[in-house]
């Protein structure tokens, strides 16, 4: 009987060791961010054609800085106070629609990579990365305020009715 009990108790204690080392495995996996580079494509194309320009994981907002990363497949970002995007809060969903690998508004895609970041660590950014970033966001001021061209318009227009008819199918 005795015996009984020690096997028991030792398969016991085995299964429930190996359940939390999976469990201890799982959480730490989910909790590791990738860095996510901005690719910046020809904003008269469409579809994100062309040659991009990389701006980066850490972008210039209006009154902060938001670092880029991936968890899984989705997109995160995070507030920062510093422009290497070394002082930031904890990540959270983009509110942006971007999406690993879909190219958004027909110019802009987040492509994530597979290197760790450390939290606290700057994603770093190319050496042009400045100059794409000030060309896309005067886009997209242009486009909030309706101040593009024709052309450029109807594409903003297609792009978003795209979105839409896609975001009806799901």
């Amino acid at each position: 009987y005795q015996r009984r009990v020690r096997d028991f108790l030792c398969q016991t204690m085995s299964r429930r060791s190996i359940s939390a080392l999976l469990l201890l495995l799982a959480l730490s996996s989910s909790a590791t961010f990738y860095k996510a580079k901005i690719l910046v494509y020809d904003q008269e194309g469409t579809d994100c054609t062309g040659t991009p320009g990389n701006i980066g994981g850490c972008s210039k907002m209006e009154k902060h800085f938001e670092q880029y990363m991936c968890q899984g497949d989705d997109v995160m970002i995070r507030a920062c106070d510093d422009n290497d995007c070394t002082r930031c809060g904890s990540p959270r969903p983009n509110p942006y629609g971007y999406e690993q690998g879909k190219c958004v508004s027909d110019f802009l895609r987040v492509v994530c990579t597979k290197q760790a970041v450390q939290m606290g660590e700057s994603p770093g950014s190319g050496s042009n990365a400045h100059k794409h970033e000030v060309t896309a966001k005067n886009r997209i001021k242009a486009l909030s305020a309706g101040t593009v061209s024709n052309k450029q318009n109807t594409h903003e227009v297609e792009a978003k009715q795209r979105i839409a008819h896609m975001k009806e199918e799901l």
